[in-house]
């Protein structure tokens, strides 16, 4: 008989996308989630923080800065998940926390839980002595449609390309940031609801839930789609929105609701 896949699940936040991951992955008969490590402080150092933001100040302006900080609650789970850490005491699910997501020990807890793959979910750049841990590696879900939107947050950078579907990505991780071989994707239709808020957040929530089902599909038969694993071609890297795209979107946003309304009303 086959050993089960050993999954280890990274995380940097209690409530996100790995809380909410977390129920879809478990009780499977084709692998185990053996462990879930959360690095506390995922940030850069204050020094680093501070020119990576000055230099996004510079590309996108004050403004769009701004309103950057006003859209992260668009994508925010607080509410509808429980911690992960409460989850894995309730299953079993061995949880241990480090002090970042490239901290020596944190190596030494993948090599110890034997892990064959470490699935990152909600992390910042990961180091390649730890993704190259795990007996396969690791892999990432992008919540966007690979290469096309690389570093893109979910939904509106498509609103801005006038579209109405969205999508998620599972692919490895290597030392290029949404760069690595695509294992598996999924188009998503683009949930229009009044407001661009709830339209962003109802359609994050969708994306969730299907990336999770998706990622289940992967791991059940990881041997197969890591073999079909497929090279990126050239992408398109977005970042935060400036004001002025930031007016686009709302603009495109509008026009696509009403189109979409007009062929399906309520």
């Amino acid at each position: 008989m086959q050993d089960k896949l050993k999954v280890v699940i990274l995380c940097s936040t209690l409530r996100g996308s790995a809380a909410f991951h977390l129920p879809y992955l478990v009780n499977s008969s084709r692998y185990d989630i053996v462990g879930v490590l959360r690095a506390v402080n995922a940030k850069s150092s204050v020094k680093k923080r501070w020119i990576k933001i000055s230099n996004k100040i510079k590309r996108i302006g004050i403004l769009g800065a701004i309103n950057g900080l006003r859209m992260r609650k668009w994508y925010q789970l607080d509410d509808i998940v429980i911690p992960i850490d409460i989850q894995c005491k309730k299953r079993n699910i061995p949880f241990f926390e480090f002090d970042n997501i490239n901290s020596p020990k944190l190596i030494v807890a993948l090599q110890q839980l034997d892990s064959d793959v470490g699935i990152s979910l909600g992390n910042s750049y990961i180091s390649s002595k730890v993704f190259q841990t795990p007996k396969f590696g690791m892999v990432n879900i992008h919540h966007e449609q690979l290469p096309d939107y690389q570093n893109a947050q979910s939904v509106i950078w498509q609103l801005y390309n006038n579209s109405r579907t969205t999508g998620f990505t599972i692919h490895k991780i290597n030392k290029r940031i949404d760069e690595g071989q695509i294992i598996y994707q999924k188009q998503v239709q683009i949930v229009f609801k009044n407001s661009l808020a709830e339209t962003v957040y109802k359609t994050y929530v969708k994306l969730m839930k299907e990336s999770a089902e998706g990622l289940e599909k992967v791991l059940s038969a990881f041997p197969n789609y890591i073999k079909n694993a497929s090279t990126q071609s050239s992408g398109t890297k977005y970042t935060t929105p400036s004001f002025r795209q930031f007016l686009v979107i709302r603009r495109r946003f509008l026009d696509l609701r009403k189109s979409h309304n007009e062929i399906s009303p309520n």
